[in-house]
Parts: C-alpha cells; sequence; structure tokens
C-alpha cells in the first residue's frame, strides 16, 4: 500500500517545467517563462529579451543592427574594415572582384568623354553648307548665261544639278552628325549603367555604427545559392535601446516618452543614465505578471573610460522610477 501512494504522487509537467526553468535561472541569471523562453532572443539580438529574475532588471542591445548581402555571385576581393570599427553611412566595407568591369569602364569612359566623331560629322556639315552656297553662285551665274543664250543648256543643267547634289550632301552631313551624337549619348547612358555595376559589387555601410562581425574573407566565392547570406553586421550603439520586464501594475503606468534613470549593474562606474520610453510591449506575459518596455538611451563617449558603453550590458531601472510600484516588486 506504501509503495502505490508514493508512486501516485509524481511530479506534473509543470512542476518539471518550473524546477528545470528555476535551474536555467540560477546558471544563467534569467528567469524563461515555461513554453515560452525558447521563442525569445537573448540580450543585443534580433528578438527580444526573455524576462530576467528581477523585474527591474533589463540589458542593452544596439538601436540599429544591419547585415548587408552581397547581390551577385563573385569573389571577394578585399575587406575594408574589420570587427570593432567605427564606420559612417555610406562607407566602403566590402569590395568584389571588379578588375574585368573596371577594365570596360575606362574603354566606355573614354568612348563617352570623346567628341571626335561628332566633331567630325559637325565640320563636315558645315563644310557642305559652304559647298552649296558655291553651288547656288555657279548656278545663278550659268542661268543668267543661260538666259542670254551665251551658255547651254547642258551647261545649266549641269549647275542646277550640282545645287540639288549639294543639298543632298548636307542632309547627309546632319543625318551623319545626328548618328555620332545618338552614338555618344549611348555610351554616355552605357557608362553610367557600368557604374552602376561597379556599384553593385560594392558594400557601403548603410548607417553610422560598429562592425559587430565580419561573416566572409578576403578570396572567398559568394555561393550564387545563398546569396541571401550576410556578409557583415553593422550595429548602431548611439543611441542604445534598453529592455526591460516590469510587473504589469507598472507598465500600466508608463507612457511612451517618460524618462527613467538606468544604472549599469556590470562593475562599471559610470554613474546614472537618463533614457526614454519608446515602446510598451502590447502582449504581456499572463505566466509571469510581466510586460516588456523598451527605452532609448543616449550613449556619447564616457569621460571615465574613454568610449561608448556597449551593448549588451546588463541594467536596473532604479527603484524609485517604478510609477506606483515599490522597489523589489
Amino acid at each position: 500500500m506504501t509503495s502505490k501512494k508514493i508512486s501516485s504522487v509524481r511530479p506534473s509537467r509543470r512542476l518539471w517545467a518550473a524546477i528545470i526553468g528555476l535551474g536555467l535561472a540560477a546558471a544563467g541569471g534569467m528567469l524563461v517563462p515555461a513554453a515560452r523562453g525558447a521563442g525569445m532572443a537573448g540580450a543585443g539580438g534580433p528578438g527580444m529579451m526573455s524576462p530576467p529574475a528581477s523585474a527591474w532588471e533589463g540589458a542593452t542591445k544596439p538601436s540599429d543592427r544591419r547585415q548587408p548581402i552581397v547581390k551577385t555571385a563573385d569573389t571577394i576581393w578585399e575587406l575594408k574594415v574589420k570587427p570593432g570599427d567605427t564606420v559612417t553611412k555610406g562607407q566602403l566595407l566590402v569590395v568584389l572582384d571588379q578588375r574585368e568591369e573596371l577594365k570596360n569602364l575606362d574603354i566606355i569612359t573614354v568612348e563617352a568623354n570623346s567628341s571626335a566623331a561628332e566633331d567630325s560629322a559637325a565640320a563636315i556639315v558645315e563644310a557642305s553648307k559652304v559647298e552649296l552656297a558655291s553651288k547656288v553662285v555657279e548656278y545663278e551665274r550659268t542661268k543668267e548665261m543661260y538666259d542670254k543664250k551665251v551658255a547651254t543648256f547642258f551647261e545649266h543643267e549641269r549647275a542646277r544639278l550640282e545645287v540639288d547634289q549639294a543639298k543632298a550632301q548636307i542632309k547627309k552631313a546632319e543625318a551623319d552628325l545626328q548618328k555620332a551624337r545618338d552614338e555618344r549619348q549611348e555610351k554616355i547612358l552605357q557608362l553610367a549603367r557600368q557604374k552602376e555595376v561597379l556599384a553593385r559589387m560594392e558594400i557601403r555601410s548603410p548607417m553610422d555604427g560598429l562592425i559587430e562581425d565580419v561573416m566572409v574573407r578576403e578570396g572567398e566565392i559568394i555561393d550564387p545559392q545563398n546569396m541571401q547570406k550576410p556578409v557583415l553586421v553593422v550595429v548602431q550603439n548611439d543611441p542604445l535601446w534598453v529592455e526591460v520586464y516590469v510587473p504589469i501594475a507598472a507598465a500600466l503606468k508608463m507612457n511612451v516618452g517618460q524618462e527613467m534613470n538606468v544604472r549599469f549593474t556590470a562593475g562599471v562606474e559610470v554613474g546614472t543614465r537618463k533614457a526614454k520610453v519608446i515602446h510598451l510591449l502590447p502582449v504581456a506575459d499572463a505566466g509571469a505578471a510581466m510586460q516588456l518596455i523598451r527605452l532609448e538611451m543616449p550613449n556619447p563617449v564616457d569621460a571615465t573610460i574613454g568610449k561608448r558603453l556597449p551593448a549588451g550590458m546588463r541594467i536596473m531601472l532604479l527603484p524609485d522610477n517604478a510609477p506606483g510600484v515599490a522597489a523589489g516588486n
């Protein structure tokens, strides 16, 4: 009978989940709600943080994170940056193998900038006009002589025909000039298209920020079957985002735009920082009775450490800035 009673008192699945969750919390300092934590990313990742053990603890993350990709299957020719480098918007980061395209660019540039064909055609037009004027004078003189019975009909007709031929020559010369102009304009368009091709073979920074990681090496060939693979990661740490789980009762009393005090808990003496609430997650965690809030905090170069604070640092909202909720709740 005793063994039956003991075997019947078995921990429920919910209890096992709670025990495992407490074990993970003790190991990592984070409390992950059962059946919810697996779908959340850690601090600094693209998703939301898992709820921390303390209602007022949280972490910083970049306010922006971009992962540029290569749009053509080619070879990584040159890396202009390395992890940790500071970059500005539009700065060249990665260059693909452009050798063949640069040769074509040089040829097209010479052709687009050359006006030799156009100038030659224009000169022929002017010469043809001078020739026509001369033929008209000759025809008028011959016609006058013909009227006086001095010139023959054959001479009169030859002079008239030469005027017609001179007019036709002008039309041809003008057509050749227009063709030369059109061809040069086409070369100018080809030059613009070639520059676009070269631009697609360069990766530039989409924003001011820092290089978090570089995932390719010089000489590496981009797999055409994996064109969506990021080549590097650019993050923006000024401003920083701060994500904190607070009790629902406290979150209900907070508003977007509200300023709160943030203290870093990683043993770094940088004082208390001001952060502004920019987002209240519209869906709370019913099981933990918590709601995520996101704040934005300026991150200038700190005079104490001589640099900006990195993302991913643990922080705490000071208790006196939790409206209507006592510290530690």
